[in-house]
């Protein structure tokens, strides 16, 4: 999955490209976040990134699951299709 194909926020593991190989981050990524070519990311708990990044500088390693921001959730999105 690419940034730009978000329909759900998610939290990830990511690669942003102008840093070094190997080098991951957990972020919330929330298309209501998108602004133009660029996503605002660090504005949830458990970012481990903060500040706007372009889309196409972000590679998604894993998916870790559905962010329900009210609840303060992450849910797999294997589990939630099931429910």
């Amino acid at each position: 999955m690419k940034p730009r194909e978000l329909t759900d926020a998610i939290c990830a593991i990511v690669h942003f490209s102008h840093q070094q190989p190997h080098v991951y981050h957990q972020v919330t990524l929330d298309p209501e976040k998108v602004k133009d070519n660029f996503i605002r990311i660090g504005d949830y708990p458990g970012d481990e990134y903060c500040g706007w990044q372009p889309l196409e500088a972000i590679t998604i390693h894993v998916e870790l699951g559905i962010v329900d921001l009210e609840a303060k959730t992450v849910t797999p999105r294997e589990q939630k299709a099931a429910a």
